[in-house]
């Protein structure tokens, strides 16, 4: 799915094809000994190009209140486990170990898994653009000998860091240990950062729509050196799988094709979950369906792949609250 900005999330996902990214740029060399006192620390996050080696950032993007997409990255600098899924049932579209990845393709009724693969999520701050704060998901090739260079996960918040430290208000929480950087970059809309004060090591990133009242993106990050813990980059046995949804194993020769065509494959669900009403973009991800036909077969297929996965401790949360700007309070 290409990048795009938050705000406009479903009025892109009918364009399939993948887009050049911002290039990631040198991670910093090492972690800092101490804590600035002017800005909050928020390193680059990026899977394989640390410091920090490790790290989890789990997150949720919307467009509207009842609606949007989840996201759970966990790298320990060798290993990586990358989720995309629906906030409000909790069904995997994405899921990946590096090295593989399932596909929830409602609109052929099947879950895939593509070998030689891993999915990615990356968030960025595109300062130059009227809208910066931008979101993608995808899948890309892991193939040893032929690797995607841009499908690897990866999140900016430092580009926001460096674009809003001018404009910084800061409020501190001395309850609870934490200082809050907040700026309004952009018309309508309003970003912050919080962090914990005197240390490193995690951070809190929000992005509010002041004319919906809503939290469009959150997300919350822990970063260090050290390993993570076994079930930080679990990921299900596909044959286990099997034995309870059929897993469509692509060939050597279809991967490439599928990885090829943007993201067709996930857009129906995709679609589903943030809420979209569009006959045009129904009928590029699923055609000859209706939303109603496509929501029924969505129940059917994700109670069995969520019910697969349960069987395996693989399970997502699901957010049903309503997200406000008093969430950034």
């Amino acid at each position: 799915m290409k990048f795009m900005p938050i705000v406009s999330l479903a009025c892109c996902l009918a364009c399939f094809a993948p887009v050049a990214t911002a290039d990631d740029g040198p991670a910093a060399a090492t972690l800092p000994a101490t804590v600035p006192t002017t800005r909050p620390y928020v390193p680059p996050l990026v899977v394989g190009a640390g410091p920090p080696r490790s790290f989890i950032v789990e997150g949720v993007s919307r467009g509207s209140p009842g609606s949007g997409l989840a996201f759970r990255i966990a790298t320990d600098g060798e290993r990586e486990a990358c989720a995309v899924y629906d906030v409000t049932d909790g069904t995997p579209i994405l899921l990946s170990d590096g090295r593989q990845t399932l596909v929830y393709d409602l609109a052929n009724d099947r879950v895939v898994r593509v070998p030689d693969s891993r999915a990615y999520v990356r968030v960025d701050w595109m300062a130059a653009d009227e809208r910066p704060l931008a979101f993608e998901f995808g899948v890309g090739s892991a193939h040893p000998q032929k690797p995607a260079p841009g499908a690897r996960s990866s999140i900016r918040i430092d580009r926001w860091v460096e674009a809003a430290a001018p404009k910084f208000q800061v409020r501190e929480y001395p309850d609870r240990q934490m200082i809050r950087f907040a700026a309004a970059l952009c018309r309508g809309a309003a970003e912050y950062v919080v962090v914990p004060a005197g240390r490193i090591g995690e951070f809190q990133f929000g992005s509010v729509d002041q004319r919906q009242d809503l939290m469009r993106l959150l997300l919350s990050a822990t970063y260090g050196e050290g390993g993570l813990p076994p079930a930080a980059l679990a990921f299900p046995d596909p044959a286990r799988l099997a034995e309870d949804i059929t897993i469509t194993e692509l060939a050597a020769d279809e991967r490439a094709a599928f990885v090829a065509a943007g993201g067709r494959a996930w857009a129906a669900k995709s679609l589903l979950t943030i809420g979209a009403t569009s006959a045009d973009m129904l009928a590029v991800a699923a055609p000859g369906a209706t939303w109603d036909d496509l929501r029924r077969r969505d129940a059917a297929l994700g109670e069995r792949y969520r019910a697969a996965l349960r069987k395996q401790n693989a399970t997502f949360p699901r957010y049903t609250t309503r997200p406000t700007t008093r969430a950034a309070d």
